[in-house]
């Protein structure tokens, strides 16, 4: 994640957070089954992480679940943190919001105060593919090390399609979604203004996809447990593993 990247403009951001966001495909098929694991992990959840927070909506529901926890809101871009900061004022004796960046392993010192410090669930939506393949490794090292013992890490992901052709289907799931979200607006864009907008989004040069399969391999070596992915549809995963 570079200082180029768009989503430290702020145009892009609020475009994502009015409507990108909300259009994705099974976008709230994800973020139940973010909260079943939670909770069927059995695991009382006093801190967590959610890194690559953008406006906060994983945090804002985690939080409505656990009011008790506390959490840390971490991103790279201060027009997300700014919509953030907006969104989870009902939270804000709960949480810490912070400007980091998750392509160094500094991002941890912006949290921790010791090396044995540690929290109950780490997650992230949309964007750990943001990183070199080889920083997505170390980062999955860093978040298991931060992990308290039963403590769970949980990413919502955009992963890499196995063919062309998956890929082509990926992209239609996502055309169809923003045409039913169109319609539901009551937006009058036609299907190839929609599609045209989505091929040539200035966010989609930032993405460094890789298979999900691969990187819940690398989960398991690395030595987390339970690890799956337990949400798949096209190039859009949920998969997770726990510290035990």
């Amino acid at each position: 994640m570079g200082t180029q990247s768009a989503w430290k403009d702020a145009d892009v951001v609020k475009k994502y957070v009015e409507n990108r966001r909300a259009s994705f495909p099974y976008s709230i098929d994800q973020i139940l089954v973010m909260l079943k694991l939670l909770h069927y992990n059995e695991k009382r959840i006093s801190s967590f992480i959610d890194l690559g927070t953008g406006d906060g909506i994983l945090a804002q529901l985690i939080l409505q679940q656990y009011k008790e926890a506390y959490a840390y809101l971490l991103d790279f871009s201060q027009p997300m943190l700014d919509e953030a900061k907006k969104k989870m004022v009902k939270h804000k004796d709960n949480m810490q919001i912070i400007n980091g960046d998750l392509s160094s392993p500094d991002w941890q010192k912006q949290i921790f105060k010791t090396l044995d410090e540690k929290v109950d669930a780490v997650v992230s939506g949309y964007t750990i593919h943001h990183l070199t393949h080889e920083r997505k490794f170390e980062l999955y090292s860093e978040i298991y090390s931060r992990l308290s013992d039963n403590g769970m890490f949980i990413n919502l992901e955009h992963v890499s399609s196995r063919s062309p052709w998956g890929e082509m289907l990926a992209d239609e799931a996502f055309i169809d979604s923003g045409q039913a979200y169109e319609a539901k607006l009551g937006g009058k864009r036609t299907r190839e203004e929609i599609a045209e907008e989505f091929h040539n989004r200035p966010d989609k040069k930032d993405n460094i996809l890789l298979s999900g399969e691969t990187q819940v391999d690398w989960l398991r070596i690395i030595g987390f447990k339970r690890v799956d992915i337990y949400f798949k549809s096209n190039d859009l995963a949920v998969f997770a593993g726990t510290k035990l």
